[in-house]
């Protein structure tokens, strides 16, 4: 029974301790910081794995940090450690540039939860308050000739994300001429000049090699 207990003792007094630790991160990389002081180089054992990290120290004490599963995964061959005065420093290099908000996901969370949490956490990229308008619904102008563009979805996507940022950040002028401009031409020209659109009327220009025509009421 001594002997039994001593074991225990023993394999009780060898478990490994857990360092105290931090992270912060940017859009490309995660760093997890180790408070251990003292260590050399030689002291620290670090395995890298695109969805999780390793940590052996020997001295002074025997400390591991084992994180797995990682919140999202990382490129192992790029990430890195550094061992300076006061701590052990991670860098780990994020496959996505999204924000994590632990640096362990739990697998047995739904994954709406997930996702959810992963987009709560992803810094918002938001447009100044405004009112609704049939400007949003613009989607396929080209702004070098303000005609309508012969343009793929994606590049449509993208010329109405541009155009509704141009208006959500213009003036009161600038959002005026926008306005009036796209509004009597049809859709067909786009102005950001005020005091060149406020003195006439705005005219029809229609796509090369078609006619403007208007409707019947």
């Amino acid at each position: 029974m001594a002997a039994s207990a001593a074991a225990a003792s023993s394999s009780s007094a060898s478990a490994p301790l857990e360092p105290r630790h931090d992270f912060y991160q940017s859009a490309a990389a995660v760093t997890v910081s180790l408070y251990v002081r003292g260590l050399q180089a030689s002291d620290v054992s670090v395995h890298f794995d695109a969805d999780s990290v390793h940590v052996e120290i020997a001295k002074p004490a025997h400390y591991v940090l084992h994180l797995a599963p990682l919140f999202a995964s990382i490129d192992a061959q790029a990430s890195s450690c550094k061992v300076l005065a006061s701590k052990v420093e991670l860098s780990l290099l994020k496959r996505e540039a999204r924000q994590w908000p632990s640096l362990t996901r739990n697998d047995d969370a739904p994954a709406a939860s997930l996702s959810t949490a992963s987009q709560s956490a992803a810094p918002a990229a938001k447009s100044k308050p405004r009112s609704t308008s049939k400007w949003d619904t613009l989607s396929n102008f080209d702004d070098a000739s303000n005609e309508p563009a012969a343009a793929g979805a994606g590049d449509a996507a993208s010329l109405d994300a541009f155009f509704q940022k141009l208006y959500a950040d213009a003036d009161a002028d600038t959002r005026r001429a926008m306005m009036k401009s796209y509004s009597e031409s049809g859709g067909t020209s786009l102005s950001t000049n005020w005091n060149e659109v406020g003195k006439k009327k705005v005219d029809v220009v229609p796509p090369k090699g078609m006619e403007g025509r208007k409707w019947d009421q």
